[in-house]
Order: structure tokens, then sequence, then C-alpha cells
């Protein structure tokens, strides 16, 4: 009896150690910063910086996913961890660069535990400076789409060219953060983020101040939305030249039935005679 409930203690301690382990297993971002510097093109030069620290079991990899619609794509992805730069690979000590909406960054590394890691990574983002009514317009949204992790401090700073001039103050979409300003630089601070919270802003320039022409991805959207209603009537022009053939080859080709007389199966009753023989004649 007591060995019984001696191995059933046994396994039950076992499962909430076990438990315990996995549940200790977590990552935060000591600080995810962002620094972007606006060319003269309206491509951005992006370099993010993110300290993270690992906390029980090892971890051997992080991954980030850059989206690209609403820009003209990103190139010139470069990722370092602790300051050394990961060659293109999928070993430990490399780094996987997948997909293209969103690409996909993974950074394989040896198993790492109780530490922390800095993770850079330099891009440069294409088309992502649009061309709205009376504005060049910048939207951004520094941080990931989505994140399961906690990060502690995070700084946005974006620099923008001296010939560029900004048409109003910065306006936060999404999300909140303290705005600061030094001459044509601006800093987003915000702290304490929890997982999945947003930060999405505008910055808006004088029309023809920052890009002389729309990226190419707008210019798409524009012809695509000029040919609607064009492919509409073409389309509801198919459809009632298709309706019309269909009646047509139905009425050419429909099943002609043998007209038939009625005849009569009752005899008429009380009429005259005459009218008895026009009836059965």
């Amino acid at each position: 009896m007591w060995r019984k409930v001696l191995f059933g203690l046994i396994i039950v301690f076992g499962l909430f150690v076990t438990s315990a382990s996995a549940q200790d297993k977590s990552y935060s971002a000591d600080r995810f910063d962002v620094d972007v510097v606006v060319q003269e093109d309206g491509s951005l030069l992006v370099t993010e910086t993110v300290v993270f620290s690992f906390v029980g079991e090892p971890f051997t990899f992080v991954f980030r996913e850059l989206p690209t619609d609403l820009t003209d794509g990103i190139t010139d992805i470069v990722a370092t961890v602790d300051g050394r730069i990961y060659p293109k690979g999928t070993n430990t000590g490399q780094v996987e660069i997948t997909g293209r909406d969103p690409i996909r960054v993974d950074y394989h590394f040896e198993p790492t535990a109780n530490t922390s890691r800095t993770f850079v990574l330099q891009y440069t983002m294409h088309g992502v400076v649009r061309q709205e009514e009376d504005v060049d317009l910048l939207i951004l949204q520094p941080l990931p789409d989505s994140y399961e992790y906690t990060i502690d401090s995070s700084v946005v700073t974006i620099r923008y060219p001296n010939t560029a001039v900004l048409a109003t103050a910065p306006t936060i979409t999404a999300g909140s953060a303290q705005i600061d300003q030094v001459g044509t630089q601006f800093t987003f601070t915000k702290q304490n983020l929890s997982p999945n919270e947003p930060l999405v802003f505008n910055m808006a320039f004088e029309s023809g101040s920052l890009i002389s022409t729309a990226p190419e991805w707008q210019t798409q959207r524009a012809r695509q939305l000029a040919m609607t209603p064009i492919l509409s009537l073409i389309a509801t022009g198919l459809l009632g030249l298709g309706a019309s053939l269909i009646i047509k080859y139905w009425r050419q080709h429909r099943p002609h039935m043998p007209k038939t007389k009625e005849i009569a199966s009752e005899k008429p009753g009380k009429l005259p005679p005459a009218f008895v023989g026009m009836l059965l004649t």
C-alpha cells in the first residue's frame, strides 16, 4: 500500500517539476529600438536593434517578419548577433531569409539560456512614401505586426532630408508614444509594451518636397482602380451576350411537341342534334 502511495507521489512530483520547467522557459525584449533614415528618393534605411533576454531551457532561434505590402520591396538585408554578421544559411550561426510578403528572417544560433543577446537587422525599404492629396505621406509601423513577448523599452528614431518640408506634426494612429523633435529628427519613445501592442504613425511632408513621383505599387493600384468601371462594363456585356446566346440556342433546339385535337369523352347532354353533330365531327 505505502509503495503505491510513494510511487504515485513520485509521479506527481515529476509532473510538477516538468510543468514548472516548461513554464520557466520564456523570453522578453529589454529594448526594441528602430533607427530610420529617410532618403531623398523616399526609400528608408532601417536598423532594428533588439536585446532579448532568454530564461529557462535553451533557445536556438528567433525570427522577424517584414511585411512588403504597400512598398516597392525590401532589399539589402543584413543580420548580426552580438556584433557578428550572420551569413545566409540554415545552420547554427547563420540567418535564413525566406518568403516575399512577408519576408521572414530566422536567426539560427547556438543553444542560449539565462542570458541576453543583441540582434541587429538592417534593410532598405523602397517606395514607402506615397503621394496623397497635397502631401507626400509616410506611414510607418516600426514594430512587428504581432509579437508574443513584452518590450521594456522602445525608441524609434526617424531622420529626414533637409530638403523635405514637414507639413504637419507627426500623428500616432495606433498605440501611443512620447514624441520629441530635434531639427529634422523625431523620436518616439514607449515603455513597458505588452505583447502585440501596436505603434503606427504618419508623417506628412509638403507635396514634392520628398518625392517627385508616386511609388510603383501606388501607380499600379491607381491603374487598377481606373480600370474597375471598364472591367465591370465588359463583364456586364459578356453576361448579357452569353444570356442572349443561350436563349437563342434554346429556341433553335427546343423539342417540337405535336398538336392534338381534343376529343369529347362524354355525351353533350341536351344540346340540339345539329350542335351535337358539330361537336363530334
